[in-house]
C-alpha cells in the first residue's frame, strides 16, 4: 500500500520522500500543503469562511478525509478572487477530522495548520428554513420544481435564491403532498446544495374546490289517524 505524505510544503515534503524512500522503498504519494507565499496574503493562519468545491469525505478512524474548496473569506477580509489557471478563486485541498462528510456547494470554517495544511473546523451549512415562490405550477404528480427564495431564517449562510424545491411523497408511490399555483408562496427546509424540502405552501384560489351543497331534509311523514 502506498504511504503519503500530505500537508508539508513543497520543499519539505520533497525531502520527506527522499528519506522515506531511503528507508524502505516503494510506492509513495506525495500531497503539498499551502505555501507561506500563498498564506501570507490570504491572512496567516485563519479562520477561512470557505466553500466546498467537491464532496469532501468524511473522517474514517486514523484516516482524515479530503476534499476541495474555495476561500470566500479569509479573516475578517472578503477575497475576490485568487489568480489560477482560469482566473477564477483556486481550488485548494483541504483535510476533514469529522466523521461527516461535506457536500459540494457546502459552507465551513478552516484553519491553516503550521506545516500549511487547511483543516475544517466547523461546518456551516445554508440557513435552515425558507419562504419561496413557485417557478411553475407544481401538482400531486410532481416530484419537484423550481422556486425563488424571497426570505431565509435562521443561522447559517445566505443562500443563492435559485433553488429547486422537492415534493413530499405520499404514501402512494407517485403521488405527492403538496399542489400550488405558479407563483404560490410556502415555506421549504434545506437538504443540501440548492434542493430543499417543502414543508408547507398556500392553497390559493385555483386550487381551492368549492364546498358541496347541504342535503336536503326528508320529506315529514304523514301523522297517525
Amino acid at each position: 500500500m502506498a504511504d503519503e505524505i500530505v500537508g508539508f510544503e513543497r520543499v519539505d515534503a520533497e525531502i520527506l520522500l527522499g528519506v522515506a524512500k531511503a528507508v524502505q522503498g516503494g510506492s509513495i504519494k506525495l500531497g503539498g500543503g499551502i505555501s507561506a507565499a500563498l498564506k501570507k496574503p490570504l491572512g496567516g493562519s485563519g479562520p477561512w469562511l470557505m466553500q466546498a468545491t467537491s464532496s469532501i469525505s468524511a473522517a474514517s478512524g486514523t484516516t482524515f478525509g479530503t476534499g476541495t474548496a474555495k476561500i470566500i473569506k479569509a479573516g475578517a477580509s472578503s477575497v475576490s478572487a485568487h489568480t489560477g489557471g482560469s482566473g477564477s478563486n483556486m481550488e485548494l485541498t483541504v483535510y476533514n477530522l469529522n466523521a461527516v462528510s461535506i457536500s459540494a456547494s457546502w459552507y465551513f470554517m478552516a484553519t491553516v495548520s503550521a506545516d500549511g495544511a487547511l483543516w475544517v473546523t466547523h461546518l456551516w451549512g445554508a440557513q435552515p428554513l425558507v419562504r419561496f415562490t413557485l417557478g411553475a405550477a407544481l401538482t400531486t404528480t410532481d416530484a419537484s420544481t423550481s422556486a425563488t427564495i424571497t426570505d431565509q431564517y435562521g443561522p447559517g449562510i445566505e443562500a443563492g435564491t435559485s433553488i429547486t424545491v422537492h415534493n413530499l411523497l405520499t404514501s402512494t408511490a407517485g403521488t405527492y403532498v403538496f399542489e400550488g399555483s405558479s407563483g404560490a408562496a410556502g415555506l421549504a427546509m434545506w437538504d443540501q446544495g440548492t434542493d430543499y424540502r417543502i414543508i408547507q405552501i398556500e392553497c390559493t384560489t385555483a386550487d381551492a374546490g368549492g364546498g358541496g351543497g347541504g342535503g336536503g331534509g326528508d320529506p315529514g311523514g304523514g301523522g297517525l289517524p
